[in-house]
């Protein structure tokens, strides 16, 4: 402790303060010193000397004990000053106070007694003492840049609070609405969408936010980093100025004064153009062309405001901006022209050189060999004369190019008919559709103006590619000529934005229309865009709006509900259907069947085909193959084929449908049989058989048919890849699995995330898990499903902080991780024993993901507290499942118990779990074992005599084992070669030699697999074995002599981890 001491020169009158209250004292320092709203003579009025000690006092005992608290006036006519707080720790009742005054030269210096001072801390004072001017205000407090220990309050809670946009530690108070949200795009994305009355649509203004409510104490408080209440830091990064909190501050935040916003990234990447008015990349700073404003635009592709957007922006030559992602999908759909201005993006002298390329290898008409054509370039604004090409609509071109030279340029109907050509003969689709928009500008500019039957061909045209850009365009000419939006064009205009998922606008089209102009037509087509936009309340509220419902209207909802997964609706709309007397097409009687087919309603199937026959419709087509798919499906081979038969034609549906109702119920020989009947196999039809055989464990097979697939000249799609490698993966088969990965390669068949996925679970259940990771950092788009197969490589490894890690990046990267990435990640817990970690993630999944947890997470979580010993808090966590326990839980508790020697609680899990599934033989198996090791032999031999009395089969473990491209399958105590029978020898004559293990006779799968694989395998190549049960203790135990003995390393895959068996010793660390 020390004081201060000396007197100021020109006594200023003391500021009264409630000298009773100390709470609001302290709260008055560490609130209006912070916020610079208080003047230095105020402060220097309550900090005499008869201050000092009731302050420290209040300090040590207050909430804020241990926070460092600093800031400099800004300019004052005063003086600057210094206000710091210290405080060894929680509870800590020393602690120290440092007033610094930066005085001018009329004013005394205070005088400091530094005898208390430790080195630390007066090194500390020179260099606080050392500033001369002020910090930033969005400075971020640091380690490193006071050389001092953060105090743990500040840090409680960091990173476990906020939102998908934010980790933080408070919450917001809009302004604009008096409601609290977790931060200003909550607040957006609730207040203003599609369902909120426009009128009540709004964003919150994000300089005008007041208060904020702390996350760990719930205080409301005005806008400030440090909480008044708790002292726990709001948010590690702060902008004062734009009401910033942020916790992760790996984003590099820094605050743009010329923007006038925070931004990510780290200033020292970044520079303002003061002329654009943003920032641009470095990498930029010589070479963009400056456009005023540039950046206060939607991008022209997905329509995300570029100045606030935090994706990579770039600005193409002619100075537009757009997201660096955008243009390179618009490259990759060979698209060239700005979306703006349409002048090109890139230098077009490669895409003209192959354009050249193909238009000379293309052979002309006769009469058509030496045409000129006038063309205009966007860039330059120069025409030349070109030879005339067929190149794509050969004889559309040459039309045009006719009629613009007989000067029939200005013909309103022509260019109508044109435009008409170009859009039905795919020209947009192809991603050509310059010279539709060329006709569109060259009316314009020749003083012709498109009519409402000219629009209609264009917007239409735009519909079907679903191009907003130019449809916008094209409604902005409507508006701005007045031309009458009624019957085809509003029709095509309402189109337009439902296809292109504006609803908004399609809505408010209608909405605007009186009710006579809006036709069935229209409602059902403003249905249908809610349908394809997932909006299905929302369509079936128009829909039982409308006066007038065509069949059409009825079969749209109706699609909607099947595709949206809702078949129950779908079936009473049906009802609600016939009780209006319409009459159902063959459509809608497909989409019913269809819902039949999820539903496995058979009998409502069969009494639609009934309807069917009455109505005297013919099964042929699209119905005949949905009926035949219902049967199939639902498992009437009988009456499948019946239908089948009378198909007047079969199309390669047909045989598919026919072919995949044999694979689900008639077994893999009826199914190949049927499959050597296809007249013309697809690669469906290839796909269907070789996922057969591997639905029936017939790995060999399913590899053959895919070559007899090859050799038949049918090449491999990414679903045959994804099949084998599921295989591969399914029986451990790493050589085959490495063959499809090389096939990829070669074949230059890119590795999408759902492909990658398959690769990544590939090499992690066979024990791969380097090769796992590559395949990983190669993924460049990574959806949930690829970071959850990589997290669950690393949980079979048994490596737990990998997989942690792994989540922590995954929620960095925004990618909100699902159910299975969470039995993933407690899979990790479990195998590590890190209990902790294990049940944070399981209540996280819960309050913070709003998941409700599986008989599966509760799974991980009993096995997790099982293997570290906590058997008593195993039982109370199962007793509080909100579900009933099923047999993995019970027998996880049993195996739980037979390691840590608990014969009673095993005996309880061992009734509830029988109580389940009488007929389990792995339980009895299980409870015989605990007896065993308890040395209780006579309940052993009860438990065998009552499994045998009971006829329970006790089902035998296999071990597969990979060799020379083929895999081999070995049951426990079956008849082996006489070579794997002398191996055994050997293996039990060099283990009782060394006297290391006194029973070695035992025949489980996996000796009979490790012993083939020690006569087969190469010397120095591992052994990879997969097993279908987990592995006992005594396989466990011969298999780390084995791999001591022959100085081999073992690999084997139980249904729970791998084990690595090196030297004598196990990577599980006898910890499975």
């Amino acid at each position: 402790m020390f004081e201060v001491t000396g007197k100021r020169e020109g006594d200023l009158e003391s500021t009264e303060v409630d000298v009773k209250n100390r709470r609001k004292f302290i709260h008055f320092v560490t609130r209006e010193f912070y916020r610079n709203d208080v003047r230095s003579s105020e402060i220097f009025s309550i900090l005499r000397g008869d201050w000092v000690s009731e302050l420290l006092s209040e300090v040590a005992m207050s909430r804020v004990t241990g926070l460092w608290f600093w800031d400099f006036f800004k300019e004052s006519s005063d003086h600057a000053m210094l206000f710091l707080l210290m405080a060894e720790g929680s509870g800590v009742p020393e602690c120290c106070i440092v007033v610094l005054l930066l005085l001018p030269e009329d004013i005394a210096m205070a005088e400091v007694d530094m005898k208390s001072f430790d080195p630390q801390e007066f090194r500390l004072f020179q260099q606080i003492g050392s500033c001369s001017q002020h910090f930033n205000e969005d400075f971020i407090f640091s380690e490193e840049s006071m050389n001092v220990e953060t105090p743990q309050i500040l840090d409680k809670g960091l990173m476990e609070y906020g939102c998908l946009h934010y980790r933080r530690r408070c919450s917001i108070r809009a302004p604009c609405c008096n409601e609290i949200f977790d931060c200003r795009h909550c607040h957006n994305e609730v207040k203003n969408n599609i369902n909120v009355d426009q009128k009540h649509r709004h964003d919150m203004p994000r300089h005008e936010v007041k208060q904020v409510i702390c996350s760990l104490c719930g205080t409301e408080q005005e806008v400030q980093q440090v909480c008044i209440n708790c002292g726990v830091c709001m948010g590690k990064y702060f902008c004062e100025t734009c009401k910033l909190f942020d916790d992760d501050t790996s984003k590099k935040q820094y605050h743009c004064d010329g923007c006038g916003i925070c931004r990510i990234g780290g200033p020292e990447n970044f520079f303002h153009c003061y002329k654009c008015g943003c920032c641009y990349s470095n990498l930029l700073k010589n070479s963009h062309p400056c456009v005023e404003g540039a950046m206060h635009h939607d991008c022209p592709v997905c329509f995300e405001f570029l100045f606030e957007s935090r994706d990579d922006v770039t600005v193409l030559p002619c100075g537009h901006t757009i997201h660096k992602s955008c243009l390179k999908e618009m490259r990759d759909h060979y698209q060239y022209a700005c979306p703006l201005c349409s002048k090109s993006v890139c230098d077009m002298s490669k895409v003209w050189e192959k354009f050249d390329m193909e238009i000379a290898a293309t052979p002309m008409p006769e009469p058509y060999l030496n045409k000129m054509v006038w063309i205009l370039c966007n860039d330059c604004g120069k025409s030349s004369e070109v030879q005339f090409h067929n190149f794509d609509v050969k004889l559309g071109s040459e039309v045009h190019g006719r009629i613009l030279k007989c000067g029939f340029g200005r013909n309103k109907s022509l260019n109508n008919n044109l435009m008409g050509l170009y859009s039905k003969c795919g020209k947009l689709k192809e991603g050509m559709y310059r010279e539709a928009l060329d006709l569109f500008d060259e009316m314009l500019v020749s003083g012709v103006l498109p009519d409402e039957i000219t629009m209609v061909s264009l917007v239409s045209t735009c519909a079907k590619l679903k191009d907003l850009e130019m449809g916008k365009r094209l409604h902005l000419y409507i508006v701005d000529n007045k031309l009458r939006t009624r019957g085809s064009l509003l029709n095509c205009l309402v189109d337009m934005y439902s296809k292109c998922g504006k609803m908004d606008k399609a809505h408010g089209l209608l909405s605007r229309c009186d009710e006579s102009e809006v036709d069935v037509v229209l409602w059902t087509s403003l249905v249908s865009g809610y349908v394809k936009s997932n909006k299905i309340d929302k369509a079936r509220q128009l829909f039982d709006k409308m006066n007038e419902r065509s069949l059409v209207s009825w079969t749209t909802m109706m699609s909607g509900y099947v595709q949206g997964g809702y078949y129950r609706e779908s079936l009473q709309l049906f009802q609600q259907m016939r009780f209006e007397n319409v009459i159902p097409d063959e459509v809608a009687l497909v989409t019913l069947l269809s819902a039949c087919v999820h539903l496995e309603d058979f009998d409502l199937g069969r009494s639609i085909h009934a309807f069917i026959v009455t109505c005297g419709m013919i099964v042929d087509g699209f119905l005949g193959n949905a009926l035949l798919d219902l049967y199939a499906k639902c498992g009437k081979l009988d009456e499948a084929l019946r239908t089948f038969e009378q198909l007047p034609c079969k199309s390669a549906a047909s045989w598919n449908s026919m072919l995949d109702g044999f694979c689900r119920s008639g077994g893999v020989d009826k199914a190949r049989d049927f499959f050597n009947k296809i007249p013309e196999k697809d690669i469906v039809s290839w796909n269907t058989m070789v996922n057969s055989y591997v639905k029936h464990d017939l790995f060999n097979e399913s590899f053959e048919i895919f070559c007899k697939m090859q050799s038949s000249n049918v090449k491999p799609d990414k679903t045959t890849l994804i099949i084998l490698l599921s295989s591969c993966a399914k029986v451990g088969a790493l050589n085959h699995g490495i063959w499809v990965n090389v096939y990829i390669e070669k074949n230059e068949i890119g590795i999408d995330a759902m492909l990658g996925t398959a690769l990544i679970d590939m090499y992690g259940k066979c024990g791969c898990v380097e090769m796992a990771y590559e395949i990983f950092t190669r993924i460049i788009e990574k959806n949930v499903f690829v970071w959850t197969a990589m997290m669950a490589a690393y949980a079979m490894e048994g490596q737990a902080l990998e997989a942690i890690d792994l989540y922590l990046e995954m929620e960095e990267r925004g990618v909100k991780p699902d159910n299975v990435t969470f039995i993933a990640l407690l899979a990790a817990c479990s195998h590590g024993g890190l209990v902790d970690e294990g049940y944070r993630y399981f209540n996280k999944l819960r309050s913070f993901y709003n998941i409700t947890p599986t008989i599966h997470h509760y799974g991980c979580m009993v096995d997790l507290l099982g293997r570290v010993g906590h058997l008593e808090e195993t039982v109370k966590f199962i007793e509080r499942m909100p579900i009933e326990p099923d047999v993995s839980i019970w027998s996880s508790l049993m195996r739980a118990c037979r390691s840590h020697h608990n014969v009673e609680l095993a005996e309880h899990a061992f009734k509830q779990l029988i109580e389940i599934d009488p007929t389990n033989d792995g339980a009895h198996v299980l409870l015989s074992n605990i007896y065993a090791d308890a040395g209780r032999w006579d309940d052993v031999s009860k438990v065998r005599t009552k499994l045998h009395e009971t006829g329970v089969p006790k089902q035998p473990g296999f071990a597969i084992i990979e060799q020379n491209g083929v895999v081999h399958e070995f049951v426990a105590s079956n008849l082996v070669s006489a070579d794997v029978r002398c191996m055994l020898q050997d293996i039990e004559r060099r283990l009782l030699l060394k006297q290391e293990l006194s029973d070695t006779t035992s025949q489980h799968s996996e000796r009979l697999a490790v012993a083939f694989g020690l006569i087969n395998n190469q010397e120095n190549s591992p052994i990879r074995v997969m097993n279908s049960v987990r592995m006992c203790r005594d396989c466990h135990s011969v298999m780390k002599l084995i791999s001591q003995a022959y100085d081999r390393e073992i690999v084997i895959r139980d249904n729970y981890r791998f084990h690595r068996f090196t030297d004598g010793h196990c990577s599980c660390k006898d910890y499975w």
